[in-house]
């Protein structure tokens, strides 16, 4: 019988939509459990490494981190190569999308749990507000264009339409 996947995470994007992509690209059924922020406390404790996204296989075996689990859908999907050279380069795209994520996400973070960036836990909701427009200001000034130009860099060497090779 086929394992049963169920990926966990927020209900938004963020980390876990390129193993969802990957899933879907692949034709491989999952379920899709999107959690709402106000249940994460009572959830966090109950997970391998007290983070989300994380991965249960047949509905015990939870994996965390979420580059090795869209490696693991990437082969199951046979969207990841066997090919060492080809799957560095592969992997030099997850890298960048990672560091990608680690300028942005303190920008979502912030207006949620303050405290997480040393700011007061009761930072009120203006001076969140008018933090993360800062933040944001610098990332579409500086990093966005930074890691986006990298990416583009990468499209046009493939010549392909795809950061590796000819197809997902």
């Amino acid at each position: 019988a086929m394992p049963t996947y169920k990926l966990t995470y927020f209900n938004l994007p963020g980390l876990a939509e390129k193993v969802r992509l990957a899933f879907r690209i692949g034709g491989i059924e999952f379920e899709d459990e999107r959690i709402e922020f106000a249940d994460w406390p009572e959830l966090k404790p109950k997970t391998k490494y007290g983070q989300v996204p994380f991965l249960t296989i047949d509905g015990k075996d939870q994996v965390g981190q979420s580059s090795a689990m869209l490696r693991y859908v990437g082969r199951l999907a046979n969207l990841y190569p066997d090919d060492a050279a080809t799957a560095l380069e592969i992997d030099e795209v997850i890298g960048l999308d990672e560091d990608l994520m680690r300028a942005v996400m303190p920008s979502g973070i912030i207006t949620r749990t303050p405290q997480a960036l040393g700011h007061a836990p009761d930072l009120p909701e203006e001076d969140r507000k008018a933090i993360q427009a800062k933040m944001r200001a610098a990332l579409a000034a500086d990093e966005l264009p930074r890691f986006f130009g990298f990416l583009e860099a990468k499209l046009a060497k493939s010549g392909t339409g795809y950061f590796v090779g000819n197809k997902p």
